[in-house]
């Protein structure tokens, strides 16, 4: 996880501020207890790079009150870390999408998020 931040970090150097919108995708499976170094590494990448996000989803794909709470409190801690830009925790693509769409490039449709989302999955 640490290393995946690092190379963020390198990417986002290279835009231009307020292009970027992320999408962060984790399944029950990758539900994990974040370590104090890794709140800092979020904390740290998250303020690095609020210039050049413009909005920002974490679609959170696990059923129940236990993956409910878990949003709910990534929320707040989003909120708490002030991201400097929108940000969306959503329990399901299609609502990240929605969410998402006005924050696009008017070239850009919802469609055209739908298919790169679906390529990166390949």
């Amino acid at each position: 996880m640490l290393e995946r931040h690092a190379l963020e970090r390198e990417f986002v150097k290279r835009t231009k501020p307020g292009t970027i919108i992320t999408t962060t995708i984790v399944y029950e499976k990758a539900i994990v207890q974040l370590d104090q170094p890794k709140r800092d590494a979020v904390t740290a990448n998250t303020k690095e790079s609020a210039e050049f996000v413009r909005a920002g989803a974490l679609i959170m794909v696990a059923p129940g009150f236990k993956a409910a709470l878990i949003r709910g409190i990534v929320a707040s801690l989003t909120l708490l870390t002030g991201a400097g830009y929108p940000f969306k925790v959503a329990s399901h693509e299609d609502e990240a999408f929605d969410w998402l769409v006005p924050h696009l490039d008017k070239s850009m449709s919802r469609a055209d998020l739908r298919r790169a989302y679906d390529e990166l999955r390949k």
